[in-house]
């Protein structure tokens, strides 16, 4: 695949992780994870999507050149304060 299919994929996953954390926090639904009981679920996923779409902005940049560097600076900061509303409702475990 061509790298703009991989960062659409890129894009796509790091949004579905950020949703199904989400989804998971505000159901309330328990994820059963052996030897890990304290574990928060919902914002390890969430941390887990944020950290691949700042990777998806940075490669879309830096790596690929398919945008410029205003447009990732305003990315990268959405995607910040983004992941901060993100902590303020996760807790400790996000931020």
């Amino acid at each position: 695949f061509g790298p703009g299919v991989r960062l659409s994929m890129a894009a796509m996953l790091g949004l579905v992780l950020v949703a199904v954390g989400e989804f998971i926090r505000r159901t309330g639904f328990r994820v059963p994870v052996q030897g890990v009981a304290g574990a928060y679920i919902p914002a390890i996923l969430t941390a887990a999507g944020a950290f691949i779409l700042f990777g998806t902005v940075y490669a879309a940049h830096g790596v690929y050149g398919f945008i410029g560097p205003a447009l990732a600076f305003t990315l990268l900061g959405a995607i910040g304060v983004a992941t901060i509303a993100a902590a303020l409702v996760h807790g400790q475990a996000l931020a």
